[in-house]
């Protein structure tokens, strides 16, 4: 969990250096021609915002967004490992846009801000593991648990792998046409609120579980809506060029795989 870690030494530290790291590496070996870094919607967010920030959907979130200015100079101590997680992702998705511009590194540089990623794991063979190690997404809506505070979309696993490894080719997506980066989840309906988009993934789990919620083994939980959800995802570009044209599966998509999943783990 993110509130037991030192803000500094555990999480914006770690995060800064590790950045660096690699592309000291990456230019030291003279082989590398394309880096591609995942980062977060945090950095789009303030913390001091606290949970003021609704559930309207009614701001973009796509290649365009930029990153939350007062997170720019924020430097250790940080108040709470939030400030920390935020800070970080800013400031290295801003240091990585500004490499990138400057033509300077003899490499690409692309960036994946992916949502929550939901979806099966292999590794996983049980009820109980499964249940204590699934994304809070869906455990708010299959098991009714405590609604997560943030949400910035949401994406299948196996799409956020998808998004990564092709975004390697450089073929397909040439040097001149990397955005600032590139957006891994489904595209919301900007008509719908956060309100809305729960409570009909909540109405879809109840068509397709019935037995399942008349066991017990799945409880609805169709008003732990997020308590901030200011986004709507535009991920238009991402899929033309790096899917294909193929779409991200939808949150009611994912859903229905992960409790197929959970429902056949021993």
């Amino acid at each position: 969990m993110l509130q037991d870690k030192h803000p500094d030494n555990d999480i914006y530290l770690p995060f800064v250096k590790s950045m660096h790291n690699i592309l000291s590496a990456a230019e030291q070996s003279g082989t590398v021609k394309r880096i591609v870094f995942t980062q977060a919607g945090a950095a789009m967010v303030h913390p001091n915002d606290g949970d003021t920030l609704g559930t309207d959907m009614n701001m973009p979130l796509n290649e365009h967004t930029p990153v939350h200015s007062g997170l720019l100079p924020l430097k250790p101590p940080f108040a709470s490992p939030h400030h920390a997680y935020c800070a970080a992702k800013a400031q290295c998705m801003t240091i990585l846009k500004n490499l990138r511009a400057s033509g300077k590194a003899p490499f690409s540089i692309v960036q994946v801000v992916p949502g929550t990623v939901m979806g099966p794991s292999e590794l996983i063979s049980t009820k109980i593991e499964a249940r204590n190690k699934m994304d809070r997404m869906s455990r708010a809506l299959l098991f009714n648990e405590p609604k997560p505070r943030y949400l910035f979309g949401f994406v299948h696993v196996g799409d956020c792998a998808r998004v990564h490894v092709e975004a390697l080719d450089k073929v397909k997506i040439t040097d001149d046409e990397i955005p600032d980066w590139f957006i891994a989840a489904a595209s919301s309906d900007n008509a719908k609120s956060g309100e809305q988009t729960w409570k009909e993934a909540g109405n879809a789990i109840e068509r397709n579980f019935k037995d399942e919620i008349a066991s017990g083994t799945l409880t609805v939980g169709r008003d732990n809506v997020p308590t901030n959800m200011p986004f709507y995802v535009d991920s238009v570009l991402t899929e033309t060029k790096i899917l294909g044209h193929d779409k991200f599966k939808s949150l009611n998509e994912c859903l229905k795989i992960i409790a197929e999943w959970y429902k056949d783990l021993a």
